[in-house]
């Protein structure tokens, strides 16, 4: 997958993650938990189309997670983002 490719080529940290929850090679959280276990990765940010009942059935998300619905601007997405990033 272009994206492990990608940070396993960048030097240092990367800050967020922004990733789909269901993609068709893997799923965001499979991404997710492969970058951040060797340390490249310590924030996530999920997105989606799909609705609410199907995200919950066909996830791996724990409860508590960062996301944000598709379709959203590009106002909405900066938003969330800096939130994300400025939380501890």
């Amino acid at each position: 997958m272009k994206a492990i490719m990608l940070a396993d080529n960048t030097e240092g940290q990367i800050d967020l993650l922004l990733t789909d929850v269901m993609m068709p090679e893997m799923t965001g959280n499979d991404l997710y938990v492969k970058l951040s276990g060797n340390g490249k990765v310590s924030k996530v940010l999920y997105c989606s189309g799909y609705s609410d009942d199907i995200l919950s059935k066909n996830s791996k998300l724990k409860s508590s997670f960062d996301f944000i619905q598709k379709p959203f601007t590009v106002d909405q997405l900066m938003k969330k983002v800096r939130e994300v990033l400025d939380r501890e």
